[in-house]
């Protein structure tokens, strides 16, 4: 009931905002500050308040991952080698209400599965579907910078199958109810940060995200933590300086809060690397590609 009570408002928000920002002449621009125009990415969010409409979709493949099956007093007794499928869909649409202030929505699908018996049965399969709502304020701008304040919300459902798991409970002697094979695992948060970017000349920028969410986790259920993002990006126009029409962009994530749609539930680094065409005036489209690292802590 709390989740259809949430999506109810987060839809009369939209509608009113969007609503009373009609009178305002918005032009659907890329990103950009002094003479630098910057690549947006789908992991380090920006500062700028745009009306803009981002897509994202991927699909990949990690072949031959190293799968420990039995692991007694920290000793791996039997390992398999699989794959894992990744599948992910990301919808956002952000609008411009003031010049101070923008408005933007998220919807977001993603699957993981391993495609092998043995990654299948030691991996399981994860389906999210999750829906983002928040506000962005331009606190300070200059020429070459700009610095903004966000507020959030964030709702995402996690349906986890996870065979080996359930197996394990089962030795242990933990029953359904308490043992399930299909595990449904809602996580509402609230967040809040800080977005900063700085345009050194034509060809090089940089911008940067601090941010902390307050809430449930996606991967086990809780009455709510504190999980911090940190990330930074290195961006580069080689159009004003090459022949070659194309942004590029290399940036890093560092978060506590467990990536959405993994099993795992420790902190987790990811490293990307973005190129894309971004000589238009009002679009950017490119090929991103991500690296993940994950830390115990």
């Amino acid at each position: 009931m709390h989740r259809i009570v949430f999506y109810f408002l987060l839809c009369i928000i939209l509608i009113v905002q969007l609503t009373y920002s009609q009178t305002t002449n918005n032009e659907l621009t890329v990103p950009y500050l002094g003479n630098h125009r910057f690549v947006t990415n789908n992991y380090v969010a920006h500062p700028f308040l745009k009306t803009s409409v981002r897509n994202t979709l991927g699909i990949g493949q990690a072949l031959g991952v190293d799968i420990p099956i039995v692991v007694i007093d920290g000793e791996e007794l039997l390992a398999l080698r699989g794959d894992i499928l990744f599948l992910n869909l990301d919808f956002e649409y952000q609008h411009r209400v003031k010049d101070w202030l923008a408005v933007w929505g998220r919807f977001l699908v993603l699957g993981r599965l391993g495609t092998g018996t043995e990654a299948l049965i030691s991996q399981g399969i994860t389906a999210v579907s999750g829906f983002d709502l928040g506000w962005l304020f331009k606190l300070h701008q200059t020429r070459n910078t700009q610095l903004s304040g966000s507020l959030g919300l964030s709702n995402t459902n996690s349906i986890i199958v996870n065979l080996l798991d359930f197996i394990n409970g089962i030795i242990e002697g933990n029953y359904p109810p308490n043992n399930k094979l299909v595990k449904n695992v809602p996580s509402l948060r609230a967040n809040s940060g800080l977005r900063y970017a700085w345009a050194y000349n034509e060809f090089f920028g940089t911008y940067l995200l601090g941010e902390l969410n307050f809430g449930q986790s996606s991967v086990e259920r809780n009455q709510g933590k504190l999980f911090y993002r940190v990330g930074g990006v290195l961006d580069f126009d080689l159009s004003t300086r090459t022949v070659f029409p194309f942004g590029v962009a290399l940036g890093a994530l560092y978060t506590s809060l467990p990536r959405t749609g993994d099993l795992t539930k420790k902190n987790s680094q990811s490293l990307f690397l973005k190129v894309a065409y971004n000589t238009e005036k009002d679009f950017i489209i490119g090929i991103e590609i991500p690296i993940f690292l994950d830390f115990f802590v």
